[in-house]
């Protein structure tokens, strides 16, 4: 049996200021350091062999923490990128709210079935993500790996896992720091962990949501 556990970025500062983010390339906040450095002290001791990043900053910078406290390589993997918003991106969410919230809630309701204007088809987006989780997999059959990466991803990732239709995946929250887990017994898998994020000093109820 084999693990990949799926780590959303630590909080950038685009989610300080709820500004949607996709494919743009904002640094993490002070707080999303420190939420880094907890998932590394969470996974330490689980031996992890090696731990793939999105490219985008907020995500590689946190895969560097990671990485480098668990003293196994880093690896960045360009599908494992955040879905591309088109127009969308950089728009603080309450100006979206104001211009677009029917559209916008509609694309929540249902992703599969529209995209952001200019954005990423998520059927197209699926099968890159998944693919980049194919080649990790194949790379590493016996080794538990990190993936740090983005909501979407992460929801892609545990929806077809579960076999969900691609328009449910936004019932999964998904928060900044949150692990997620994957369990490998040969070819089958089984979603074992959602969205954790005790490390995060949470109480039960409480949780570190950012809603971009």
């Amino acid at each position: 049996m084999s693990k990949v556990y799926i780590v959303r970025h630590g909080e950038s500062l685009w989610n300080l200021e709820q500004r949607l983010q996709g494919g743009q390339d904002p640094a993490l906040s002070d707080a999303g350091y420190q939420q880094a450095a907890r998932v590394a002290e969470a996974l330490e001791g689980r031996g992890v062999a090696a731990v793939y990043s999105s490219p985008l900053r907020r995500a590689s910078e946190t895969g560097r923490i990671i990485a480098g406290a668990l003293r196994v390589p880093l690896h960045v993997h360009a599908d494992l990128r955040e879905m591309s918003l088109g127009a969308w991106e950089g728009m603080p969410l309450r100006d979206l709210l104001a211009r677009e919230e029917k559209t916008y809630r509609a694309w929540l309701a249902a992703p599969a079935d529209s995209s952001p204007p200019g954005g990423e088809p998520m059927a197209a987006f699926a099968d890159r993500v998944t693919a980049a989780l194919r080649e990790v997999r194949e790379k590493y059959p016996r080794d538990d790996t990190v993936l740090v990466t983005h909501g979407v991803v992460a929801r892609v990732l545990l929806g077809r896992t579960l076999g969900l239709d691609l328009n449910q995946i936004y019932r999964m929250r998904v928060s900044n720091g949150s692990v997620s887990c994957l369990v490998f017994d040969g070819d089958f898998p089984r979603v074992t962990l959602v969205n954790q994020v005790g490390h995060l000093k949470t109480r039960i109820g409480e949780e570190p949501h950012t809603p971009v």
